[in-house]
């Protein structure tokens, strides 16, 4: 199908968060400022087939008023909104507003929270149409050819949805498909209404391209949010084709740090040596990081990485306790962690991991032996430690709920947090850890510990 004047128009929109609102401070109150990778590779699916007149908008300002003009002026057949946990009021403000517009305009939710609480959006919030769970490239292009065709969208993967007499259908799950595999779309700037994103802040969020490399996990973490199907698949885009989006994005948005928003970068060991080479084979040389596991790095895959550019390595470490890790499905030792934590600096990378506080299982004593772990780890490694939150999917989701935790927290306005995970400690308790934890040169552990932290 060839755009032509009569073609479908298809308006992408990643709100702020909480509530929709004026003009940001980013990176503080609202949104992050980011590049929208989730409205991004959507926008490109659509742009590369051709399908329709499609827009991302993503500026400052959404008020009402603004978001309202906007999608007078727009005119759209289908409203695509990013839905994340943190964004879901503002994501269903926006809906009400679109319907305002026009009741036929079909709205769309993806993205995390519309991935888990797919049902829960639809019995709630009557002006969306659709939610799509997982990736939503796939589901999302096979939306607007049905629309477009005419035909029944009960048997496209992925998809929940409400039928003419208002009950909810769920189609089954959608796999892990080849829709990482596509190429950059050529009229990238055509994507952007109005100025093209703008990043503020030299960090890896809000500075960095994010290029998925890899989609999918084959790992089965008990905390972990699992976007695409749970069934260990992962799908690999190779280097030439990841490099080849490096170059379309940098004539685009100019030369900047590159963020491989992969799970695992270094998850094989072969590809990884193979991105490596590529990297310091081509001939615009770039900064950029990456996250991968901590088990699944050595002093010469280190290396590799820093030979290729490489500034910084995140790390999901979780638990410095041995009994903790296995729990979660972490099968590692916390001596490889601190090893590999102290390995990364003294092989020049900036080092981040992060732990978290209040599993099952937690109690003082595991909190004395991450305390012990703790303290082997460089200085110069920074640690990110935090309270065990409640979050929509995986299975101590589930576990929180089969403990008590009411999903109908969703439905109502709690600021732009999660729950804590209370169904093994209380919150102010597991703070404290998190304290101790964070400046153990400031306590002596036996004395803490024995006062209990009450």
């Amino acid at each position: 199908m060839v755009i032509g004047h009569n073609t479908l128009k298809v308006l992408l929109v990643s709100p702020p968060y909480p509530h929709l609102c004026g003009e940001e401070s980013f990176g503080f109150a609202g949104r992050e400022d980011w590049f929208p990778l989730g409205l991004f590779v959507i926008a490109n699916a659509i742009s590369l087939e051709k399908l329709a007149d499609v827009k991302i908008y993503y500026q400052a300002d959404h008020t009402p008023k603004a978001v309202e003009k906007l999608i007078r002026d727009f005119a759209p057949d289908v409203v695509g909104i990013g839905c994340f946990t943190r964004t879901r009021f503002a994501c269903f403000e926006l809906a009400d507003i679109v319907k305002k517009v026009g009741k036929d305009i079909k709205v769309i939710l993806g993205g995390s929270h519309a991935t888990f609480l797919d049902q829960q959006i639809l019995q709630n919030y009557s002006s969306v149409d659709m939610c799509i769970r997982g990736y939503a490239e796939g589901a999302f292009l096979d939306v607007l050819k049905a629309i477009i065709n005419k035909d029944d969208i009960g048997s496209i993967a992925g998809l929940t949805w409400r039928d003419e007499h208002n009950k909810i259908r769920k189609n089954c799950n959608r796999s892990l498909d080849d829709d990482l595999v596509r190429e950059l779309t050529p009229n990238v700037p055509d994507l952007f209404i109005g100025n093209l994103p703008d990043w503020k802040s030299p960090d890896m969020i809000s500075y960095a391209l994010p290029i998925e490399t890899t989609r999918g996990c084959v790992y089965t973490c008990t905390f972990c949010s699992r976007m695409g199907p749970d069934n260990r698949t992962v799908i690999e885009r190779g280097p030439e084709q990841s490099l080849r989006y490096v170059d379309g994005l940098f004539k685009v948005f100019g030369k900047r740090e590159i963020y491989f928003c992969d799970t695992n970068f270094t998850l094989k060991k072969k590809r990884a040596y193979e991105f490596c080479e590529a990297i310091r084979n081509h001939p615009l040389k770039f900064e950029w990081t990456c996250s991968t596991r901590i088990d699944l790095v050595n002093k010469e895959m280190l290396t590799a990485l820093k030979e290729a550019g490489c500034r910084k390595v995140y790390y999901g470490v979780d638990s410095f306790c041995r009994k903790i890790l296995p729990s979660i499905g972490r099968h590692f030792n916390p001596e490889v962690a601190v090893r590999n934590l102290n390995l990364t600096v003294e092989c020049g990378l900036e080092t981040e991991g992060n732990i978290i506080i209040g599993f099952p299982g937690e109690n003082s004593e595991t909190i004395i032996e991450s305390y012990h772990n703790r303290r082997q780890v460089d200085s110069r490694v920074y640690l990110t430690i935090r309270p065990l939150k409640i979050m929509p999917g995986g299975a101590l989701y589930y576990q929180a709920i089969k403990e008590g935790f009411n999903e109908d927290y969703w439905l109502e306005d709690h600021g732009d947090d999660f729950p804590t995970y209370t169904y093994v400690m209380t919150e102010r308790l597991i703070g404290q850890y998190c304290e101790f934890l964070k400046n153990p040169s400031h306590y002596n552990a036996n004395k803490h510990m024995n006062l209990q932290l009450k």
